[in-house]
């Protein structure tokens, strides 16, 4: 349902998002500073749970951008915001750690001054990359049949899935993403898009037809 240009749909996806982001992050905490074996069994099926429910979160967010950047092209200012707002975080965790007397390094020092150089927001500086390369994945979209994309997003599903166990290149990620799994998500919303009737398709089993 869509209200004065809001998409009721996709604000949800991204609340769900938000919030599995957060369950993640505390997840991460806990299991860094308290070693789950000293939690009881029924806390550990309940981290183990909330940990793979949320593990999309990641996932949606890119999907969402994806919704409206297929038809609406790449905002040059939201992915210099982006990188401003990332930086400024970066800097005030910095001076955070310098009043608090956090001991870091030379390693974390440069980390904070250039946070896409050592891949510390692996999510951000992928999520820069695919707004960069939209246009062209938006030109490509635009002049391919609805089928050809369906045999494309099966080409980068093998490379997303089997590319890391063959090709050593492929590691460039930090366990929940890559560039390849965020291009990978971007056909996949245009294949929405593209074919309104791709679920009574693909429940029928004519997904190529």
């Amino acid at each position: 349902m869509e209200k004065d240009g809001r998409h009721n749909g996709i604000d949800v996806l991204k609340i769900i998002a938000t919030i599995f982001v957060v369950v993640l992050h505390v997840n991460g905490f806990l299991s860094d500073t308290i070693p789950l074996g000293q939690f009881s069994l029924s806390t550990n099926v309940l981290y183990h749970i909330s940990e793979a429910v949320a593990y999309p979160a990641i996932h949606l967010f890119v999907m969402v951008t994806a919704y409206f950047t297929i038809e609406k092209g790449t905002n040059k200012k939201t992915i210099i915001t982006i990188w401003s707002q990332t930086f400024i975080i970066c800097i005030i965790g910095l001076v955070l750690a310098v009043i608090l007397k956090v001991p870091f390094g030379i390693k974390e020092l440069i980390r904070s001054l250039f946070p896409f150089s050592g891949r510390a927001y692996w999510y951000v500086s992928d999520y820069i990359v695919l707004m960069l390369i939209a246009p062209i994945l938006n030109k490509l979209i635009r002049n391919i049949s609805i089928k050809e994309l369906r045999y494309l997003i099966l080409v980068m599903f093998g490379i997303v899935s089997f590319g890391p166990a063959f090709l050593s290149f492929f590691g460039w990620n930090q366990n929940y993403s890559n560039i390849g799994l965020f291009i990978f998500l971007y056909f996949i919303v245009a294949g929405m898009k593209k074919d309104t009737n791709i679920f009574s398709r693909i429940k029928g089993g004519g997904f190529f037809g």
